[in-house]
C-alpha cells in the first residue's frame, strides 16, 4: 500500500495493527496484505489520510455481506468512507453490512443506522 495522502501509511498502518490486535489477532498483517493484494480485502482511505478501513465481502447462500473487517485512525475520518464502501457494495450485490467492534462503537453508531445484533465471545482454548 502506498500513501497517497498526509497522514497516510505512517499513520494509518500502526493503526491497523492493532485493530488486529484487539481482533485476537487472528492474521498477521502480512495476511492481511495478500488478501488486499489478491481483491479477496479492499482497502479504503479516507481524504485527509486520517482513517482507513479494510472490507471484505462475505457470501452465504441468501445473501451477499460487506464486513467490515479492520478500522484505524480517526473515527470520524473512518466513518467518512462508509457512504463509499456501501455504494460499491451495493454495486457488488452485497444487501447487509457487518463488522465487530469493541462494546462503545454501539453507542457511537447508532446515529448512523447501525444496530447491535448480538454480541461476540471468545475463548483461548
Amino acid at each position: 500500500m502506498t500513501a497517497h495522502r498526509k497522514g497516510g501509511e505512517e499513520f494509518l498502518l500502526p493503526r491497523l495493527r492493532r485493530a488486529l490486535d484487539h481482533a485476537g489477532n487472528t492474521h498477521d498483517w502480512n495476511h492481511v496484505v495478500a488478501r488486499i493484494a489478491s481483491g479477496q480485502a479492499q482497502y479504503w482511505q479516507s481524504d485527509n489520510g486520517q482513517g482507513a478501513l479494510v472490507t471484505e465481502l462475505l457470501s452465504f447462500p441468501n445473501l451477499l455481506v460487506v464486513n467490515y473487517w479492520l478500522a484505524g485512525g480517526e473515527l470520524q475520518a473512518c466513518l467518512s468512507l462508509v457512504p463509499t464502501v456501501e455504494a460499491w457494495a451495493r454495486a457488488q450485490g452485497a444487501s447487509r453490512a457487518t463488522g465487530l467492534g469493541r462494546p462503545g462503537f454501539s453507542q457511537l453508531l447508532g446515529a448512523s443506522g447501525v444496530t447491535v445484533a448480538g454480541v461476540a465471545y471468545r475463548k483461548e482454548l
